[in-house]
């Protein structure tokens, strides 16, 4: 008996020291698995430029050098492979295999020392044009892969209600040449890994930023469906990310269900690729015969969804492209939806002096039969004036989902307000879906920088001054104002210094500052709403008073958009901000709105007819 005791004793001894040592080890090692992380998305960010350069350029680049300045910067290229050294190594690029790696493991400090190697191979994919998109895509050739009878097949086409935010898109890729994007935010939710499950305040909606037809619903894509027997069902979704990380991730839900996940991070961008439910979500729901309605919720942009499976075992769907069969889905559930369903696809919400947005109105026919309907859209314009033009339209019978040119046509010159564009679809003597959006021409900023970076509560000279000076020193050296061209404003409207001082979008220059300055036209002095966004840190100042501030180091403009009421005198009124950059994109917008979110009579002031004079 002695003996055994001593047995468990020594086994229970080891056990203790075996988990003391795991737990101190990853104590000690912590600072190091962190780094880790970084570096590993680090290398994953490097790929997404090796891959936009590609369809950019078709073809591989030969060294990484060629990814700076356009598509990353020079510091990208490195690495540091041990917190004790400051030493950095290069970046090993093979573009023969296609392969990205570090040049030395990186080490990991604990109770145990070791080396961690990385590396990822990225896939020489053949660049073709979309003949429907018209842009660079790589060409992914399959055999469309049959289900068995009692599978099912959502499609785009098949959708009944595309909230603002989704939108229709068409590409040669895609199932039916169409799919469902989200361009828009991290949506109605948040949802952080080990946080709990939290929606927004349903009366601001995020998306809401932009959408201003004055709907608080819930962004959302909605369709119905038919399940063709009890049971279980597998569902897996065909996306394509923006990125390695950050767009590769929608919800789903069905019915009242709860809401699942589909994708994973990591994946590879710019290809379309069959995701599983991730994140600890179970792999199957259980349906009862009939009908249902399936959700896409927005949770990153950027996503992509062409087609979603439901299937009665567990499907293989890996490397496959399209699928067909299943059990044969109908346009629309008796009884669900409307009749016809009206959805637009916009290329930009920013119009330019030179370029109208290109706008496509989706209608979706639920029912069978040919019909007739009438197109409106109407431009509001300056003065309360309001363009209407009216196109008779012809829905055919044998065509659920049928596009329609929206001609914008938006007066010149123009006048630095907003405008907004209204599609309404009439069907018969009723009015019976009407989408609305705003078109944004930004006023005319004076830009000072790239600045030294300065903290948040920092006061400097520019928004101390009454009156801005043509020049400013910061540090050892001497800036002047120099005009903000339009070229740089992305689809959004956000302003984007990483394209403006080192000419991309992601991964702009680190630790850094600028101010921006412009003035507006007020016609009536009274209560106002600013709405702003900004990567990394925005502060704002009207007349010279601190009316605003944003400190999100981890998110993106799109994901930072907030809302602070402001007060406007009548005449002329200073705008000024101050846009911190820590790392990743460096971007601003900067809205003025009616006290309840709607287009003001704000007009920008152009640059030669403001106190502050920049440089041609």
């Amino acid at each position: 008996m002695r003996t055994w005791w001593k047995i468990l004793i020594g086994a229970a001894a080891t056990a203790v020291l075996i988990v003391a040592g795991v737990a101190g080890d990853r104590l000690l090692s912590r600072p190091d698995r962190i780094r880790l992380d970084a570096e590993m998305i680090r290398l994953r960010r490097l790929q997404d430029a090796i891959l936009r350069f590609t369809l950019d350029r078709e073809a591989l680049p030969q060294a990484l050098a060629e990814l700076v300045p356009a598509y990353t910067s020079a510091e990208m290229l490195r690495f540091r492979p041990s917190r004790w050294s400051q030493t950095e190594q290069p970046i090993r690029w093979d573009p023969a295999s296609g392969t990205l790696a570090w040049s030395v493991p990186f080490r990991i400090y604990g109770l145990l020392p070791r080396n961690r190697p990385f590396q990822i191979a990225v896939p020489k994919r053949p660049v073709t044009r979309d003949p429907l998109s018209g842009v660079n895509v790589f060409r992914q050739v399959s055999t469309p892969t049959l289900l068995e009878p009692e599978d099912i097949i959502v499609e785009p086409e098949l959708f009944q209600s595309l909230t603002y935010g989704w939108q229709i898109e068409e590409s040669e890729s895609a199932s039916g040449n169409t799919y469902l994007h989200i361009k828009e935010g991290i949506g109605d939710i948040i949802d952080h890994i080990g946080a709990p499950y939290v929606e927004f305040d349903p009366k601001k909606r995020s998306g809401d930023f932009y959408n201003v037809a004055g709907s608080r619903a819930r962004i959302e894509a909605q369709c119905s469906f038919e399940a063709p027997a009890d049971g279980e069902y597998f569902l897996m979704a065909r996306l394509m990310p923006g990125r390695s990380v950050c767009s590769n991730v929608i919800r789903l839900q069905v019915d009242d269900q709860p809401e699942f996940i589909v994708g994973f991070n990591k994946t590879e961008p710019f290809v379309w690729a069959w995701q599983p439910p991730g994140w600890g979500t179970p792999p199957s729901i259980t349906l009862s015969k009939g009908a249902h309605w399936l959700k896409f919720h927005t949770y990153q942009d950027g996503a992509k969804v062409d087609q979603v499976v439901l299937s009665r075992k567990k499907p293989e769907l890996a490397g496959v492209g399209v699928v067909t069969g299943g059990y044969p889905q109908k346009p629309t559930a008796p009884g669900r939806g409307v009749p016809l369903n009206l959805s637009l696809s916009i290329d930009t919400l920013t119009v330019t002096d030179a370029k109208d947005p290109t706008v496509w109105a989706y209608v979706r026919k639920a029912e069978q039969p040919a019909r007739q309907a009438q197109l409106q859209v109407s431009l509001d314009l300056p003065g309360g004036r309001v363009r209407v033009r009216e196109y008779p339209i012809t829905l055919p019978a044998d065509a659920p989902l049928l596009k329609f040119p929206c001609e914008v046509a938006l007066p010149r010159p123009l006048d630095r307000k907003e405008y907004l564009l209204r599609c309404r679809l009439v069907d018969g003597d009723k009015r019976s879906q009407e989408r609305t959006t705003v078109l944004y021409h930004g006023y005319d900023w004076s830009i000072l920088g790239p600045l030294p970076f300065i903290k948040v509560e920092e006061r400097c000279e520019p928004e101390a001054a009454a009156t801005l000076a043509a020049r400013y020193r910061f540090g050892d050296r001497e800036y002047a104002w120099q005009k903000y061209n339009e070229e740089f404003t992305d689809q959004f409207g956000i302003m984007d210094f990483g394209r403006m001082f080192c000419g991309r979008s992601f991964d702009a220059m680190t630790n850094a500052a600028v101010y921006a300055y412009t003035e507006v036209e007020v016609a009536r002095g009274g209560d106002y709403l600013l709405k702003a966004q900004g990567d990394d840190h925005l502060v704002v100042w009207i007349n010279g008073q601190k009316v605003a501030a944003i400190v999100r180091t981890h998110e993106t403009a799109i994901r930072s958009a907030a809302h602070f009421p402001v007060t406007l005198k009548a005449g002329r009124n200073r705008l000024l901000f101050r846009l911190n950059q820590v790392s990743g994109q460096w971007q601003a917008g900067i809205r003025l709105r009616t006290a309840d979110d709607q287009v003001a009579e704000i007009f920008g002031v152009p640059y030669a007819q403001q106190g502050l004079l920049a440089a041609p």
